[in-house]
């Protein structure tokens, strides 16, 4: 996997290039995302091994690892998405999220059911239609992006709306530093539990073909 300069983000006319970002195989958090626990919403820098957040079907869950810029790829280099929140009643100036392109958000409603024949599916945050961003600190000494791993992929409550923590894939392993997968390997997790994602995947043409305005359908039911 080759590395990008900055230099080669930038076009001749000085505008970033989109195009030249990586869609990196990642749930990916971009810094001052906020993740509900059982002890309210805490920004995505405080969150540790051993938190509770709370999952879409299986209640809280406990942490079982947080990667912090431990992508192989520079920050500035892995594509991202920022998606307008939905209201956050415990920190109502909470900015917009930033995911990785790839991220999975859930979605729900009739239209979901009408064209997939399920309640929920999740689709990748670049199929929203929003333009391509990337990861950067919020301030100095903060983490550019970060990532949650459970004992297997589920869904979880960011910035009022359900997204897929990390689903630790041959593909995802790839992505990430020699030292990130040598601490994931002492976690003993059963990859079984990693094999499938947390719920049905839209393909990327599903969108495009149906037409499906997809913010309109994230689930943001607190449960």
């Amino acid at each position: 996997m080759a590395i990008l300069h900055k230099s080669e983000l930038i076009g001749q006319n000085g505008l970033f290039q989109p195009s030249a970002l990586w869609h990196l195989p990642v749930s990916g958090f971009g810094g001052g995302t906020l993740i509900a626990t059982d002890e309210g919403y805490v920004p995505m820098d405080w969150l540790r091994p051993g938190d509770m957040v709370l999952t879409y079907n299986d209640g809280f869950q406990k942490v079982r690892w947080i990667g912090r810029d431990c992508l192989v790829e520079q920050p500035q280099n892995s594509a991202a998405v920022r998606l307008p929140d939905d209201e956050v009643v415990e920190k109502p100036n909470a900015q917009g999220m930033l995911l990785a392109a790839r991220h999975r958000v859930l979605l729900t409603g009739w239209q979901v059911e009408l064209h997939f024949g399920m309640a929920t599916i999740l689709a990748e945050a670049h199929d929203f239609g929003f333009p391509l961003d990337h990861f950067r600190p919020t301030a100095p000494e903060r983490m550019a992006c970060s990532l949650v791993l459970l004992d297997r992929p589920q869904i979880i409550l960011a910035n009022g709306c359900w997204v897929e923590s990390l689903q630790l894939t041959s593909a995802a392993r790839a992505c990430l530093t020699e030292s990130a997968t040598s601490r994931i390997a002492e976690l003993g997790l059963d990859p079984a539990d990693h094999i499938r994602p947390a719920a049905g995947c839209m393909q990327p043409w599903e969108a495009r073909t149906l037409g499906l305005d997809l913010c309109s359908l994230r689930a943001t039911d607190p449960r």
